[in-house]
């Protein structure tokens, strides 16, 4: 017994310098994902597409007290939306990322009778949001396929509100476009199918400011990317 146990220890001794090396020696790679310290991000550069539905959260208290009075309420409708995104993993831990965002736009109608003559009106929200954000993505051990990040980046709004009005079967078209600042915050994943393909889920919060301080909105995005 002892012979043996002799024998499997020199066996070892033998194979331990062909063993792979270990994540402690500073050598490992993840199979999927770059996102384990400098020295194992494989690759920087990734593009991707997504889907957002837009949770509106319009400051709207000057429409509401307009619309009172003849009995309606200022409740716009959600709205769905496209996402662009380029981005650079810089090392394991911090990511540079520029999004455009298109929302399809926040409706609301009405329609009522203003001195005896039929009103009806029609206001559509529009915004296309360019973005540069800044992710902290700390990575999870050996959870290679599962990244999760917190995001906080501005950039630039451009917001247009356009009214189609029909008074007493007299049509009228109002529009007016503004581009000021807007501020993002959010967190999200990313899960890793393979070292270059991954799908994302992100949650977003964006504010304008200036004279979009009253376009404020809450974001879900599902995604695709690839790693290059």
């Amino acid at each position: 017994m002892l012979k043996k146990a002799l024998l499997l220890l020199a066996c070892l001794a033998l194979l331990w310098p062909l063993r792979p090396a270990s994540a402690e020696e500073g050598l490992y790679e993840p199979t999927y994902g770059s996102l384990y310290g400098p020295s194992t991000v494989k690759k920087h550069l990734f593009a991707g597409v997504g889907l957002s539905y837009n949770f509106e959260m319009l400051d709207i208290n000057d429409l509401t007290d307009n619309v009172k009075p003849v009995g309606l309420d200022a409740d716009f409708s959600n709205s769905a939306g496209l996402r662009l995104s380029i981005g650079y993993r810089y090392n394991g831990i911090f990511v540079g990322e520029f999004t455009a965002d298109v929302t399809q736009g926040f409706d609301w109608d009405g329609s009522y009778y203003y001195k005896g003559k039929p009103v009806r009106a029609d206001m559509t929200v529009h915004s296309q949001m360019f973005i540069l954000s800044g992710r902290i993505q700390p990575p999870l051990g050996k959870l290679q396929w599962f990244s999760p990040y917190f995001a906080v980046g501005g950039g630039a709004m451009f917001g247009q509100v356009k009214t189609d009005a029909v008074v007493a079967g007299h049509a009228r078209t109002y529009s007016n476009s503004e581009c000021h600042p807007v501020g993002r915050i959010g967190t999200g994943a990313d899960f890793f199918l393979t070292d270059s393909i991954s799908l994302g889920l992100d949650a977003s919060y964006y504010w304008g400011w200036n004279e979009l301080d009253e376009v404020k909105f809450f974001t879900l995005t599902g995604s695709t990317a690839y790693h290059f």
